[in-house]
C-alpha cells in the first residue's frame, strides 16, 4: 500500500543527496505523485520524479524577502503551489508565476494545507 508520507521522507533523502543548492525545508508531492514541490529558505523547485532521477523542471528564486517555512501542492490541479513564509505570508504559484499573495497571520506560517477541493487553503 501507498504511505505518502514514507515516499515523501524517502523522497526528501534523495533530494539532499542531490546537488539543488538549498537546504531544504520541507517537500510536497503533486496529486498525481509524478512531481514534487521543494523549498529551501528563499527558493522554490519544482521537480519530477521518475525510478531513475530527481530532475528540476522549474526554480523560482528570492520568492521574497522572507524565509520559507512549508510548501504545499494542490489536492487538485498539479499547476498550483503554495509556499508559507515567516512574518505571515503565503503565496501561491501556477507553475512559476504567483497568482495570489496575502499575509494570513500576523506570524510565521509553520504549516499550510489545502482543503479536499482545494477551494480553501
Amino acid at each position: 500500500s501507498f504511505d505518502q508520507q514514507e515516499y515523501e521522507y524517502r523522497l526528501m533523502t534523495a533530494l539532499y543527496t542531490e546537488d539543488l543548492g538549498t537546504p531544504l525545508i520541507a517537500i510536497s508531492l503533486s496529486n498525481d505523485g509524478s512531481s514534487a514541490a521543494v523549498i529551501g529558505s528563499s527558493v522554490l523547485k519544482i521537480v519530477s520524479i521518475d525510478e531513475k532521477r530527481l530532475n528540476v523542471i522549474k526554480t523560482v528564486s528570492n520568492l521574497t524577502s522572507h524565509v520559507n517555512t512549508d510548501v504545499k501542492c494542490h489536492p487538485t490541479d498539479g499547476r498550483i503551489i503554495a509556499v508559507g513564509a515567516n512574518q505571515g505570508f503565503v503565496k501561491i504559484f501556477r507553475d512559476d508565476l504567483v497568482i495570489n499573495y496575502f499575509e494570513a497571520h500576523q506570524r510565521s506560517v509553520h504549516k499550510i494545507c489545502w482543503g479536499q477541493s482545494g477551494s480553501l487553503l
